[in-house]
C-alpha cells in the first residue's frame, strides 16, 4: 500500500504543478555558460546539473553533434572505440557491448546508456543497444561519464553512464535532407524538420538505414572464408513537442539485424534468420522555476519493447553450404517482449554560491510480456517450449540526496546517497563522495570515491529451461556490487592545451554468470587497477586529442594498454579533414580458449590475440552551391588490416573478425 501511495504522490505532485501552471524563465544556465565554455565541456550527467567539465566531480568525455559528424561517426560504437578506456566488443549473436575500465560484458548490462535522461536497456536481458540500432544523426550531445554513479541513477550506472541528448526544437525553422551510400551496399536517407513560433516548438526526424556488412565473421582454422555478410537494416523516427516549456518526446525504431555467418551455412539462410526489434520510445518533462533559489523537474517515460528472432537447427552433422530445406531439424521462433515505465520529481535547491542540494523520489517498473523460444520440429510438426519466462513484474522505488558545499572557490565537496526498495531484495544505499581542489586557474585535483549496483536481469532472475542446455533463472541472487576509487589531475596552459592523468583502482564483487550452463550464481569479483592520460589541444585550425590508458587486471581478452588519438583540422572556412588512429595491445586468452578445434586436424594450441592498428579518416565540405549543399567521405579502416573482436567467454572454435576497409558517402541538403 505505501509503495502505491508513493507513486500517486510523485502523479500528484506533477498534475498539482501542471494545473496550477507554476510560472517562470525556464533555467538558461546552459545558455550562459555557452557563453565562457565551448559546447563540449557543458555536462549535465554527473550530477543532475548544468555545470562545467573542468570541475565536475567525475571523469567525462563530451562529444557535439559537430565533432561527431566532423569525425564521420555513424555509431554509438564507433564513438566509443575513440576512446582509449573503452572497448566495444561483439558477441557471437551480433550485438555489441562496451567494456570500459576492464569490466567486462556479455550483454551490455553494466554500462547505463540513456536517451535524454530515459534508460533503453531492454527489460528481458537489460541489453542497452549502441550499434546501428541508434541513429546519431538527432543528436546534439553524447556524454560518456566514466566510473560508477549508481548513487544518482541506481542500477546499472554500473562502469559508467552515457547520456545521449538529442536536438530540441530551435528559434530557427528548418528543413534537411541527407542520404549516404557507401561500399557493402550501405545506404541510408535522413530527413528533419524544425519549426517554433511563440510558445509551440517541433522537431522532427526520419532515419533509414540499410546494408549487407562486411564480416563479423567467425573464424575457422584451415577452412575457407566463404561468406563475409552481417545485414542490418534500421527505420526510425520521431518527434519531441515544446510547449509552454513542456517537453514531449515520442520515437519509433525498426531494427534487423542477422546473425553471425559461419563458413557452413547455406545461402538461402544468410537473410532469413536474424533479431527484428520494434520498439517505441515516449517521454514527457517539465522544469519548473519556483524562485531564483529553487528548481523543480518533473519526468516520466514509457517504453514498449518488441523482440523477435528466427533461426533454424540442421539436423546433426548434415549442416554444410550446400544443405537444403530437408536437412533442418527445428525451426526457432523466439519472442522477448515487455515494458518498462518510470517516473522522477526532482528537487534543486541553490540558497547561496556555496551550497546546492538536489533531491528527487522515483519509480520504476519492468514488466515482461511473452517470454520464451519455440522449437517446431519440422519432420512431424510437433512444438515444443524449451526456454520461457513466465510474466513478471518487478517495481523500484528510490530517492536520493545529493549536497555540494563550497567553501571558497578552490574547494569543493560533494556527497550524494540513493536508496532503492528493489522487488526481490529489498532496501539497497549506495554513497558517493568527491572532492574537487582548484589550487590555481590552470589546475584542477580531483579525488573521487563511489559505490554501484546491477540488478539482476529478468533473464537471470525467472528463466525456466526445459532442455538443459541453458543456464536457468534464479531468484535468490544478489545484485554485482562495485567500488571505486578514483584519483585525477589536470593542467589547463594558456595556449589552448589541457592535460589530465587519472588513477583509478576498482573492486567488483558478487559478479553474475553461470558456469557450464548451470543455474546464474554469484561469484567472488575481481580488483582492477588502471591509469588514463589525455592530452588536448585547440585553436582554429586544429582539435586534437591523444589518449592512453593502462589497465593492471588479469582478466582474459582485456587488452593491457591501448594508445588511440583524434584530430580534426580546419582546412579554410569550407573544408574539414579528420583523422583517427589507434593501436590496441595483443590480449590474453582464456585458458579454455587455448585450442583449435579443426575437423579435418587434431585441435593444437593457440597463441594470443594480436594486436592490432586502426586508422580512419573523414573529409567533410560545409555548404557549397549557394549554401545548400553539405558533402562528407569517410573511410574506415585504411590500411585494410584483420583483428579481432575480445568476446565475453572462450570462443572455442572461432574469433570473430571486424570489418575490412569500408567507405561511406553522405550528401546533405538545407531548405
Amino acid at each position: 500500500m505505501r509503495k502505491v501511495l508513493f507513486l500517486f504522490a510523485v502523479l500528484l505532485i506533477g498534475t498539482f504543478l501542471t494545473y496550477n501552471q507554476i510560472r517562470g524563465e525556464q533555467n538558461n544556465e546552459e545558455n550562459y555558460l555557452s557563453l565562457f565554455y565551448p559546447k563540449s565541456e557543458i555536462i549535465s550527467g554527473v550530477t543532475k546539473k548544468i555545470e562545467n567539465i573542468k570541475a565536475a566531480p567525475a571523469t567525462v568525455r563530451v562529444f557535439t553533434a559537430e565533432e561527431i559528424k566532423d569525425l564521420g561517426v555513424e555509431t554509438l560504437s564507433q564513438l566509443l572505440n575513440l576512446l582509449s578506456s573503452t572497448l566495444v566488443t561483439t558477441q557471437t549473436n551480433s550485438r555489441n557491448s562496451l567494456w570500459i575500465r576492464g569490466i567486462r560484458n556479455r550483454y551490455n548490462d553494466k554500462v547505463l546508456v540513456m536517451v535524454d535522461s530515459v534508460p533503453i536497456s531492454d527489460p528481458v536481458y537489460s541489453h542497452s543497444p549502441i550499434d546501428e540500432y541508434l541513429t546519431l544523426e538527432n543528436v546534439e550531445r553524447v556524454e560518456i561519464v566514466f566510473g560508477p554513479t549508481s548513487a544518482l541513477y541506481g542500477s546499472n550506472a554500473f562502469a559508467g553512464t552515457i547520456n545521449i541528448l538529442t536536438k530540441k526544437p530551435e528559434e530557427e525553422s528548418f528543413f534537411n535532407i541527407s542520404a549516404r551510400g557507401g561500399n557493402y551496399e550501405s545506404k541510408g536517407a535522413f530527413a528533419e524538420f524544425n519549426y517554433k513560433k511563440d510558445n509551440l516548438g517541433l522537431y522532427s526526424y526520419f532515419s533509414y538505414f540499410e546494408t549487407d556488412g562486411d564480416g563479423l565473421d567467425r573464424q575457422t582454422h584451415f577452412l575457407p572464408q566463404t561468406l563475409k555478410w552481417n545485414p542490418k537494416e534500421r527505420i526510425s523516427g520521431g518527434f519531441t513537442l515544446e510547449y509552454k516549456e513542456w517537453f514531449i518526446r515520442f520515437s519509433k525504431i525498426h531494427y534487423f539485424h542477422t546473425y553471425f555467418t559461419d563458413w557452413d551455412i547455406p545461402v538461402w539462410r544468410w537473410k532469413d534468420e536474424g533479431y527484428f526489434y520494434n520498439d517505441t520510445f515516449s517521454s514527457i518533462e517539465k522544469e519548473f522555476k519556483i524562485n531564483p533559489k529553487l528548481n523543480l523537474t518533473f519526468k516520466a517515460y514509457y517504453a514498449d519493447y518488441d523482440l523477435r528472432n528466427y533461426w533454424r537447427e540442421f539436423i546433426w552433422g548434415q549442416q554444410s553450404p550446400n544443405s537444403t530445406y530437408n536437412d533442418v531439424n527445428y525451426s526457432i521462433d523466439v519472442f522477448k517482449n515487455g515494458i518498462k515505465l518510470g517516473s522522477e520529481l526532482q528537487f534543486n535547491y541553490s540558497p547561496s554560491e556555496k551550497t546546492n542540494t538536489i533531491a528527487g523520489i522515483a519509480f520504476d517498473r519492468i514488466k515482461t510480456g511473452r517470454v520464451e523460444d519455440l522449437w517446431l520440429k519440422v519432420s512431424d510438426g510437433t512444438l515444443t517450449r524449451p526456454f520461457y519466462i513466465n510474466p513478471e513484474t518487478l517495481n523500484n522505488y528510490a530517492c536520493y540526496l545529493e549536497q555540494t558545499y563550497r567553501p571558497n572557490k578552490n574547494w569543493e565537496f560533494l556527497g550524494e546517497v540513493r536508496v532503492d526498495h528493489l522487488e526481490l531484495y529489498g532496501y539497497k544505499t549506495t554513497p558517493r563522495f568527491s572532492i574537487v581542489y582548484t589550487p590555481k586557474n590552470k589546475f584542477v585535483l580531483k579525488c573521487l570515491y563511489g559505490e554501484a549496483f546491477r540488478q539482476p536481469s529478468m533473464r537471470e532472475y525467472f528463466t525456466v529451461d526445459l532442455t538443459g542446455s541453458f543456464p536457468s533463472g534464479n531468484t535468490s541472487l544478489s545484485p554485482e556490487k562495485l567500488r571505486s576509487l578514483e584519483v585525477s589531475g589536470s593542467y589547463f596552459s594558456e595556449r589552448n592545451g589541457d592535460f589530465s592523468i587519472v588513477l583509478f583502482s576498482e573492486w567488483t564483487y558478487d559478479e553474475i554468470y553461470s558456469e557450464n550452463n548451470e543455474p546464474y550464481s554469484n561469484f567472488s569479483g575481481h580488483r582492477i587497477r588502471g591509469l588514463e592520460a589525455r592530452y588536448h589541444f585547440s585553436s582554429k585550425i586544429s582539435e586534437i586529442n591523444l589518449y592512453y590508458s593502462r589497465n593492471w587486471c588479469s582478466l582474459y581478452n582485456v587488452p593491457p594498454f591501448v594508445v588511440q588519438g583524434e584530430s580534426v583540422f580546419s582546412l579554410n572556412e569550407k573544408i574539414k579533414f579528420s583523422l583517427f588512429g589507434g593501436y590496441v595491445a595483443k590480449r590474453p586468452r582464456d585458458p579454455k580458449d587455448m585450442f583449435y578445434y579443426d575437423p579435418s586436424k587434431p585441435p593444437y594450441k593457440r597463441d594470443d590475440v594480436p594486436g592490432y592498428f586502426l586508422l580512419n579518416s573523414t573529409v567533410t565540405i560545409y555548404p557549397v552551391f549557394f549554401n545548400k549543399f553539405e558533402l562528407s567521405a569517410s573511410i574506415y579502416n585504411i590500411l585494410d588490416r584483420d583483428y579481432y573482436f575480445p568476446t565475453y567467454e572462450p570462443a572455442k572454435h572461432y574469433d570473430i573478425k571486424a570489418p575490412n576497409r569500408t567507405f561511406l558517402i553522405r550528401i546533405g541538403y538545407r531548405f
